[in-house]
């Protein structure tokens, strides 16, 4: 199983996947761009689960990543205090802590994803 974290963008998201173990195995950043998504959704299918913020662009990807089968979970930003009262923002710090959050269960506050 690998638990994933998104940090969204308009025009790029970067990754973060984490091994059961909870190890950082990938960090990269992609495209905000529908073949960019299809790849990674035939990357990880259903041995995955996703965790992004609910900012424009995430509901945006979670909408699109869930449409094509993808486990997902859309968090609340103002709630997630290990991100906001952080003094290392950045983009890479995000998605492996919202990545580290969906791994320890029930640690974010979801938000609900409206369906089409």
């Amino acid at each position: 199983m690998y638990w994933i974290g998104i940090d969204s963008h308009k025009s790029s998201a970067t990754i973060a996947v984490l091994d059961d173990s909870g190890n950082v195995i990938e960090k990269y950043k992609v495209s905000n761009d529908l073949q960019s998504w299809f790849v990674f959704c035939l990357k990880y299918g259903d041995n995955a689960s996703v965790a992004i913020e609910s900012s424009t662009a995430g509901k945006h990807v979670a909408r699109v990543l869930r449409d094509l089968g993808m486990d997902m979970h859309l968090a609340n930003p103002s709630k997630l205090n290990l991100i906001f009262k952080s003094t290392k923002k950045t983009d890479m710090e995000d998605a492996v802590k919202l990545a580290k959050l969906l791994r320890m269960e029930n640690c974010l506050n979801h938000i609900f994803l409206q369906r089409k």
